[in-house]
């Protein structure tokens, strides 16, 4: 019978992205935000168009966040850019493990990521911001491992 162990490196991965996703979850803005933030809420939520160029995807995801049991909408459209946020840096480690072959330049990639401004501040209200970066990085993984 043959043994069943994970790696480090996909513990190290899990434990990362777990913080981040607590981290992101206990500064998540609490409700409905001014500016752009309130309005991706409601057009998520509502089904509706948010100013240009309107991020198509964002919005079905956003709508599928909606339907979950928690919080109000707003908080759960906000939780889609948790996630996001979340993925973000699990992908920031895989794409610096799988280019250096090195689990602490990837963990400081990830932690660096994690605890920058920009990224953080994405990730804690309504914004289709941190879709974009994840995308790519995701896509440039499976480029390297093509």
């Amino acid at each position: 019978m043959k043994q069943f162990f994970i790696k480090p490196r996909v513990v190290t991965g899990g434990a990362v992205g777990l913080a981040s996703l607590i981290l992101y979850w206990f500064t998540m803005a609490p409700g409905v935000l001014s500016h752009d933030s309130g309005e991706w809420q409601a057009a998520g939520a509502t089904w509706g168009i948010s100013h240009a160029p309107g991020s198509p995807a964002y919005i079905i995801f956003a709508n599928i966040f909606s339907l979950l049991p928690l919080g109000n909408a707003a908080q759960r459209v906000t939780f889609l850019s948790v996630i996001m946020g979340a993925i973000g840096v699990v992908a920031v480690y895989g794409l610096v493990l799988l280019l250096f072959d090195r689990m602490l330049p990837a963990l400081v990639a990830a932690a660096t990521l994690e605890l920058a401004g920009v990224w953080w501040g994405n990730a804690v209200v309504a914004t289709p911001y941190n879709a974009v970066p994840v995308a790519i990085v995701l896509l440039f993984i499976l480029l390297l491992l093509w």
